[in-house]
């Protein structure tokens, strides 16, 4: 996926402004929902962008819980990048 910091900042604010579907490239996707935990995400190929659990017990989790929007983007298993309340952050 060409310009991935262009498209996970379109999927974040759509995410995060309780949209049901992005366009990206111009095709739709509509958002889904995980089977245990309801936490938003978003596949397209290789890649998930995953809305952060706030129930996690983890720092990130504690700061969803405070409202901090946290959107992870992972490819196949690994998570490559994130954004924290806005701010786009690459680690490739």
């Amino acid at each position: 996926m060409e310009d991935i910091e262009e498209k996970t900042l379109k999927i974040y604010k759509a995410m995060f402004n309780d949209k049901e579907i992005v366009k990206i490239d111009d095709k739709k996707y509509s958002f889904d929902r995980t089977p245990q935990l309801g936490i938003r995400i978003l596949k397209i190929g290789d890649y998930k962008f995953l809305e952060q659990n706030p129930e996690k017990d983890t720092q990130w989790g504690e700061k969803a819980r405070k409202g901090h929007k946290i959107l992870w983007v992972l490819k196949d298993s690994d998570y490559i990048a994130q954004v924290y309340d806005g701010e786009f952050r690459y680690w490739g």
